[in-house]
């Protein structure tokens, strides 16, 4: 894995799940002014996010910019089998994205899905994609469905940590370009030290599955991995 390397001119397609989203307040996007955004702008001077449709604030097609923009396709509950059959569809069509973000996978251990299933899906966005002219894929793994520690103290512990393994290894293989933010790992080390009491929510989430919002910890750390994995230029 060689990184996830952004310019003034770069186009990422964010495509994600609930925590890509507006799910319950201002502060629960990972992507948001409050999540990695920040960075972004005070490297570049600024950026522009746009929604799906791929609209920008004031309602028009979003164009491409002098500084990175990000078309965010965020929608609670997607799993990867979701946008795999059709990955293209998922991107902005308005211009050529040089980038792909994908935050998903917590959503497919929950449902059980099987790793062959998951490898066969995780292979055919990479290759589709390929296909689009697209090779730059940041994968953020699947965070966490409870926070009792150690793993395998919350129902699906087992299944998360399998699906995090498994992505984090398809991408390892696909080489320069593509990189995974492994949130699982770091949720691993942290928990017990935030969370001495071993409470079954509260320290990293709101409600056991989404970042905390009131005083940042969870958000905090789980934006640092994103940043990490980026290099800007």
């Amino acid at each position: 894995m060689a990184g996830f390397t952004l310019t003034s001119t770069s186009h990422v397609s964010w495509i994600g799940d609930s925590l890509s989203t507006d799910f319950g307040g201002p502060g629960d996007a990972v992507w948001k002014d409050d999540g990695f955004m920040p960075t972004i702008q005070s490297f570049y001077g600024s950026f522009r996010v746009v929604a799906r449709p791929y609209v920008n604030t004031s309602g028009a097609v979003a164009a491409r910019s002098t500084y990175p923009t990000f078309a965010i396709n965020g929608l609670a509950g997607r799993q990867i089998t979701d946008v795999s059959p059709t990955i293209t569809n998922f991107i902005d069509p308005n211009t050529t994205s040089t980038h792909v973000v994908i935050q998903l996978g917590v959503n497919d251990a929950v449902a059980g899905t099987s790793s062959p299933t998951l490898t066969t899906a995780v292979n055919k966005i990479h290759d589709d994609l390929a296909t689009a002219g697209i090779h730059s894929i940041l994968w953020i793994g699947p965070f966490t469905h409870g926070e009792k520690w150690p793993s395998g103290q919350n129902a699906n512990d087992t299944d998360i940590d399998r699906v995090d393994a498994l992505l984090s290894g398809l991408m390892a293989g696909y080489g320069a370009g593509y990189d995974y933010v492994p949130w699982r790992q770091v949720y691993a080390i942290q928990e017990p030290l935030r969370n001495p009491s071993n409470l079954t929510q509260g320290i990293f989430t709101s409600d056991g599955t989404h970042p905390r919002t009131v005083d940042q910890i969870g958000m905090s750390i789980l934006i640092g991995c994103v940043r990490s994995k980026i290099t800007l230029t």
